[in-house]
């Protein structure tokens, strides 16, 4: 077997929390206004996610691509968003954009051995 390929990359993720307005749902109910009288309100629901983003180039020594991932929700950087960019950098691999250094090397056709003679 093969070994497997080193591809150095510059790689960098985080996290934003970020206040998200929901389109149609609304919260109602009544509370009180600055004059103490109770009103009715009716406010569109917030809600916190946390987006998951991952930025990469790639081959680090003459980076040929850069990455760019941001996942919805997705949590924490290294948790959703890096594993889509090292699936996105060993495509990239595959389709020959790294460069032909890193191009997959062609398995050699196997071997026919020379059938036995019988006599």
């Amino acid at each position: 077997m093969a070994e497997p390929m080193k591809i150095r990359a510059k790689m960098e993720g985080d996290t934003a929390d970020v206040k998200v307005l929901m389109s149609h749902p609304m919260e109602t109910g009544q509370r009180k206004n600055d004059k103490g009288e109770w009103v009715e309100y009716n406010q569109p629901v917030m809600y916190t996610r946390t987006d998951s983003w991952f930025i990469t180039i790639a081959p680090l020594e003459r980076p040929q691509v850069a990455i760019a991932v941001v996942v919805e929700g997705g949590g924490f950087g290294a948790r959703t968003a890096a594993p889509i960019a090292a699936n996105v950098i060993l495509k990239a691999r595959e389709l020959g954009l790294l460069g032909d250094q890193y191009k997959p090397k062609q398995a050699a056709p196997p071997v026919k051995k020379p059938a036995k003679r019988r006599g």
